[in-house]
C-alpha cells in the first residue's frame, strides 16, 4: 500500500512539473477584490474625522489627519486629508475611500508606496460635497503593520 501511495505521489508531482500552466502564479487582485477581503464595516463619518492617517510601515509614520469624507466628482467617496508638515499647515489631498482602511483608532493606507504616491490627488475645495457627521459609510479593516 505504501508503494502505491508513493508511486501515485511521484506521478502527480511529475504531472504538475511538466504542466507549466499549473505552476503559474495567481493574477494580482483588483481594488474591489482587495476591498472585499478587508471586511468593510459601517462607520459614522464623525467618528473618522480628526484621526491620524498612517503609512504601512513598521514605524507607522503619520501622513496626515482626516479632514472630511466627501463624494468626488465621479460619485465615489473620497477621504480628505491634511498632510502633516513641520508647522501644521500641510497640503490638502483627496484619497479614494477604496485605498483607505481602519486600523484601531487610526486610518491606514495599506497599499501606499512612498515611491509612487499616486493615490494623493490635490483637493481644491475640501468642503464641497462633504458628508455630514451622522452619515454612515463602509470602511475596510486592516491589521497592524508590525
Amino acid at each position: 500500500m505504501k508503494r502505491f501511495a508513493l508511486a501515485l505521489l511521484l506521478a502527480l508531482a511529475a504531472g504538475v512539473a511538466s504542466n507549466p500552466a499549473a505552476a503559474q502564479t495567481a493574477a494580482p487582485l483588483s481594488t474591489a477584490q482587495k476591498l472585499a477581503l478587508r471586511y468593510p464595516q459601517p462607520v459614522r463619518v464623525g467618528d473618522v474625522l480628526g484621526r491620524r492617517v498612517l503609512a504601512p510601515y513598521e514605524s507607522q509614520p503619520v501622513l496626515g489627519h482626516v479632514v472630511a469624507i466627501r463624494k468626488g466628482t465621479n460619485g465615489a467617496l473620497e477621504m480628505i486629508m491634511r498632510q502633516s508638515s513641520l508647522f501644521g499647515s500641510g497640503a490638502v489631498v483627496a484619497i479614494s475611500l477604496d485605498d483607505v482602511a481602519l486600523m484601531g483608532e487610526h486610518v491606514a493606507l495599506p497599499d501606499y508606496d512612498e515611491a509612487h504616491p499616486a493615490i494623493f490627488k490635490p483637493a481644491t475645495d475640501a468642503a464641497a460635497g462633504a458628508l455630514g457627521a451622522d452619515e454612515v459609510i463602509k470602511m475596510s479593516l486592516t491589521k497592524p503593520f508590525h
